[in-house]
């Protein structure tokens, strides 16, 4: 369906001055873990979901981020496009002047009840109903089976991760 709405703009002259949004809400666990569609466990497969980005005039066409992004940056960015200014309370980055993203991307779900801090290499999810939070080491166990949470060695990076949720859940609040 995606092709022939493109294959619709082209038709119409319509396609190099228009801008082209693809993104989920979600993903899917599909076996990972022994999960099945969607969860509140937070893992990469549920979290990591695509973005294809195509802007008017063909401005950079053919680029590619590896950049952490949320899709709190989607708005700003299509904002941006438009000539729009952001409101002042949004959140989010725009884009296009900023493809590499975040240090750190967030989720939450549940009012914040699950809230999650993501670097490139580690990943913490924090549960209010919960004392020991997942903390994973994604370079050493990428598929997110070693709980390091307690692990001396980690401390001062789960602090790292820790202290921006608690900052960013605030700003909700």
């Amino acid at each position: 369906q995606v092709g022939r709405m493109l294959d619709v703009l082209k038709r119409k002259g319509l396609y190099e001055n228009t801008m082209v949004v693809y993104t989920s809400d979600h993903g899917e666990y599909m076996g990972y873990h022994h999960l099945v569609l969607k969860g509140n466990h937070m893992y990469d497969p549920l979290v990591k979901v695509p973005l294809i980005i195509k802007y008017p005039g063909g401005t950079q066409r053919g680029t590619v981020s590896d950049g952490l992004v949320s899709n709190i940056d989607v708005a700003p960015t299509i904002l941006s496009q438009t000539g729009c200014a952001c409101g002042a309370r949004m959140k989010g980055l725009d884009l296009a002047r900023d493809p590499q993203g975040s240090p750190i991307v967030f989720c939450a779900e549940r009012n914040g009840a699950y809230a999650l801090a993501r670097s490139k290499a580690r990943k913490l999810i924090l549960n209010r109903a919960k004392k020991d939070p997942p903390f994973f080491d994604l370079e050493k166990a990428p598929f997110e089976r070693v709980n390091a949470y307690e692990d001396a060695m980690y401390q001062e990076e789960v602090k790292q991760l820790n202290d921006p949720i608690l900052n960013w859940r605030s700003l909700d609040e």
